[in-house]
């Protein structure tokens, strides 16, 4: 990789571990640049404006996420390990490294951003939302899920769930969130 796509990609790496820290609105150009051991030039040059690396790095999230769903929709997985999969990856944002998910914390700060970055997070959220809204459709059909809700509706209950529960957990007590995966799994049982 060349240097200055290697910097590029260190900025944005340090940028989304800021945002899921400390929340967008709460880091710097120069929390970067000192970080990094680089001038604010350099982050300049790659990202003219904060939102230029927001958009980048949501942007970059919604490809990896993309990628994810089509790794897993390749393998022959069941519904129940599709979700356990998902329900992994938030806990060990909390567990590993004391994050809350990257469109949770974007979604605190939503009003305070450009027209830009409210775009990208909401084409990101409607991307998860449809994934997990798909996921319990398909659940429910092959009779591994019982709920009487739209899957719509499910998905928006278990995604505000859970996103809250790791901002609450982070808090108070990283049980907290262990015992609403444990409540999300049973209600949806069969």
């Amino acid at each position: 990789m060349p240097k200055c796509q290697y910097t590029r990609e260190r900025i944005m790496d340090l940028a989304e571990h800021l945002i899921m820290i400390k929340g967008f609105n709460g880091f710097s150009y120069k929390d970067i640049s000192t970080e990094l051991n680089v001038k604010n030039a350099a982050i300049h040059y790659h990202f003219p404006f904060k939102k230029n690396l927001g958009v980048a790095v949501i942007r970059r999230a919604q490809a990896r996420f993309r990628k994810w769903n089509e790794m897993i929709g390749n393998q022959n997985i069941s519904a129940v390990d599709m979700l356990d999969s998902a329900l992994e990856m938030f806990t060990k944002h909390l567990n590993e490294d004391d994050y809350v998910c990257l469109a949770g914390s974007l979604e605190t700060d939503f009003n305070t951003f450009c027209q830009e970055m409210q775009n990208e997070i909401r084409i990101y959220a409607l991307e998860i939302h449809k994934w997990m809204s798909n996921l319990l459709a398909r659940g429910r059909q092959e009779g591994v899920f019982s709920f009487s809700d739209s899957p719509e509706d499910k998905a928006f209950f278990i995604l505000s769930s859970v996103q809250g529960a790791l901002q609450i957990a982070r808090v108070c007590n990283k049980n907290l969130f262990q015992r609403v995966v444990h409540k999300i799994k049973t209600d949806l049982a069969v």
